[in-house]
């Protein structure tokens, strides 16, 4: 089955919100920490209910996820599909990204809307290498 994720393709484009989600999918940190005014923001959801980190994930952006993490933002927040950036980064097969977010206590067994895991994305879209990882930190299931 392939399940996409429509990521980033409907946002209302105005704002400091929307900034900051495309500050942190373009790997702007700079401009991140100029918006930055409360660590509330960065948990702040767009219309298909993702947050900086989701769309710094989605594009690999691992410096920006570094920032996000240490400036306070949560790794539990789900979109609108129910998946968190931990699902987002093991779908495109971010590896370094996957360990961070698990290192900042992502949960690698989270189920999205459709009762898939992190571990199905990494098998199905991510690779080897983020399935190995997955599976050192504890992840179940079949492979």
């Amino acid at each position: 089955m392939l399940v996409s994720h429509p990521l980033a393709m409907s946002h209302a484009k105005t704002g400091i919100q929307y900034e900051m989600h495309e500050a942190s999918r373009l790997g702007r940190v700079d401009t991140i920490a100029d918006l930055l005014q409360s660590s509330e923001q960065l948990d702040q959801q767009n219309e298909l209910g993702e947050t900086c980190l989701h769309c710094a994930a989605w594009t690999g952006q691992a410096a920006t996820i570094e920032f996000l993490l240490d400036a306070g933002a949560n790794v539990h927040i789900t979109d609108s599909h129910g998946w968190t950036a931990l699902h987002v980064a093991a779908y495109r097969g971010h590896k370094n990204i996957v360990d961070m977010l698990i290192a900042h206590g992502a949960d690698i067994h989270r189920q999205t809307e459709l009762g898939l895991t992190v571990l199905h994305y990494a098998k199905n879209y991510g690779g080897r290498e983020v399935i190995n990882l997955l599976v050192r930190r504890g992840s179940r299931g079949e492979l």
